[in-house]
């Protein structure tokens, strides 16, 4: 593993993968890294700023092993990629810590179609173990609160440069899709959770691949899925079902 402050690149690029249209409303910045969530950033971007090149989000399920959405990875090569651990600042203003940890491989789920958006789910293999305690998966639908996390845009519409949360609301899954029934696309229940925001927010571009946690106790919740697709960032977000995906045994 590499410390984030020793790794110098040239190339600013900018990506952003988008899970809604609009600003996003309801974020807060959690102060401090959450065990398990990781940027992923170009590896081609100057990572003394990675935030210049975070495009999605994962959170770790086991020690070399990142869930993020497919989405975010399907035109990639794990050359092309580096996880950032245990970061939480992206910007140069201020320290960046963590750590960066090459991807070695990449495997979509074998069940993801992009037209529809059934079961966005990826694996990103780490050159080496993390440090940073993996979370759970855990099966999700029951009703009840949630949180996710992610970089993505905040107030304004600009993109956060520090890890934001939202607090979420899983409404009972017979519901959602009447939510969509306007959508583009159907919300499938057996690939897909809805949730909803209290106070009108949701994801929002930029948070794709990142973590739904259960509830609001990071230390004991499990993952119950990634940040997928949604109505806009105001109205109710899809988010893949993690429940079931492969993911190995390191």
């Amino acid at each position: 593993m590499r410390p984030a402050a020793a790794i110098v690149a040239t190339v600013v690029i900018i990506i952003a993968v988008s899970a809604g249209l609009t600003q996003h409303k309801g974020r807060t910045p959690t102060g401090s890294p959450v065990t398990g969530v990781v940027a992923l950033v170009r590896t081609t971007a100057p990572q003394s700023d990675p935030f210049q090149g975070q495009f999605c989000a994962g959170i770790l399920v086991r020690v070399s092993s990142v869930l993020t959405a497919a989405h975010c990875v399907t035109s990639l090569s794990p050359r092309d990629v580096v996880a950032l651990v245990d970061g939480d600042n992206l910007c140069s203003g201020a320290p960046i810590e963590g750590t960066f940890v090459p991807v070695v491989a990449v495997s979509i789920d074998p069940g993801y179609d992009a037209a529809v958006g059934v079961h966005d789910l990826a694996v990103l293999t780490l050159a080496e173990g993390a440090r940073s305690t993996p979370l759970e998966i855990g099966p999700g639908g029951a009703p009840g609160p949630a949180t996710a996390y992610g970089w993505g845009r905040g107030p304004g519409g600009a993109p956060s440069c520090t890890l934001q949360r939202i607090q979420l609301e899983v409404p009972s899954q017979a519901e959602c899709p009447s939510l969509f029934k306007d959508s583009s696309r159907p919300f499938v229940p057996d690939s897909m959770i809805c949730a909803l925001g209290d106070d009108g927010g949701n994801t929002c571009q930029g948070d794709s691949g990142g973590p739904l946690i259960a509830g609001i106790d990071d230390s004991a919740a499990k993952v119950i899925g990634v940040v997928s697709w949604g109505l806009g960032c105001t109205g109710p977000g899809v988010y893949a079902r993690a429940m079931g995906v492969p993911i190995g045994s390191t």
